[in-house]
């Protein structure tokens, strides 16, 4: 799985988008990463998943409601205006989330782990954020 911990920014698909997202941010890279996790005929594979996450901790906390978790180069990259109105994109984020946390091969691979109640915790504050 790439994971060292159980919150949405210790992985490394979900870093690898990031630093990919923060290079070029765009509203629509934002959408296409959720939206390809309600694609009914999606297989929800453990990568996309980590990068749905990680795309929706960025509409919460552009948004105004940052993980405390988030990586210091996050929380920098945050506080210069990159002109993006989140703000349409949150229901999309929660639906996507509810369906990570439905039935996806990282909601499996994390149901099994000994982090399981982590990941958990971690996600329910994370669709809390989302509104």
């Amino acid at each position: 799985m790439g994971a060292w911990a159980a919150d949405s920014f210790s992985n490394d698909d979900a870093l690898d988008w990031l630093e990919a997202f923060t290079a070029a941010p765009t509203l629509e890279m934002l959408r296409d990463t959720l939206d390809s996790i309600l694609d009914e005929d999606a297989e929800l594979e453990a990568p996309d998943c980590s990068e749905a996450i990680i795309a929706a901790e960025i509409v919460a906390s552009l948004n105004g409601l940052p993980s405390p978790k988030i990586p210091d180069d996050l929380r920098t990259w945050l506080t210069s205006d990159h002109g993006l109105d989140t703000k349409a994109l949150a229901p999309l984020a929660r639906k996507a989330m509810a369906r990570i946390l439905a039935g996806s091969e990282l909601q499996e691979l994390w149901d099994q782990s000994e982090s399981k109640a982590a990941w958990r915790a971690e996600m329910a504050d994370l669709m809390a954020r989302l509104g």
